[in-house]
């Protein structure tokens, strides 16, 4: 495997664990599920009748496969565009990370028949910031 693919997977996990750990502490602190693979999970559960153990967890691997996708496209965004990233550059990446995340999530809670509960409303708030903490950790 190329050292820059490696390169992006490393700092994907990464940043998907900070992001993570950031969803986890404010819903600690708002005594709501605003975890990323938690939900996940329930959203592949509840799309099929068979309840296999093995999809419990099945929110942790998609969202670090996610992750590490966008990892991906910064760097190629970052390769491309920019000679060197700025704040101001994270921070435009970060906000249109942030809004494409609620947007995605909002599709989900939307067209999926058995969506899980949430406060959806502050749930998308700390999306969006743990979004910008996730560009931050690239």
């Amino acid at each position: 495997m190329p050292m820059q693919v490696k390169e992006t997977i490393r700092a994907g996990m990464i940043a998907t664990s900070v992001m993570t750990a950031f969803s986890y502490a404010v819903s600690g602190m708002a005594g709501k599920n605003f975890k990323e693979p938690v939900l996940l999970s329930l959203f592949v559960k509840r799309l099929t009748t068979k309840q296999p153990k093995l999809l419990d967890a099945s929110g942790w691997p998609l969202h670090y496969t996610l992750g590490c996708l966008w990892a991906g496209v910064y760097a190629l965004w970052t390769k491309r565009l920019l000679r060197e990233p700025s704040f101001r550059h994270n921070l435009l990446f970060g906000c249109f990370s942030g809004t494409l995340g609620v947007v995605i999530w909002r599709a989900l809670f939307q067209h999926h028949p058995d969506p899980p509960k949430t406060d959806r409303q502050q749930f998308y708030r700390q999306l969006f910031v743990a979004h910008l903490l996730f560009t931050w950790s690239l």
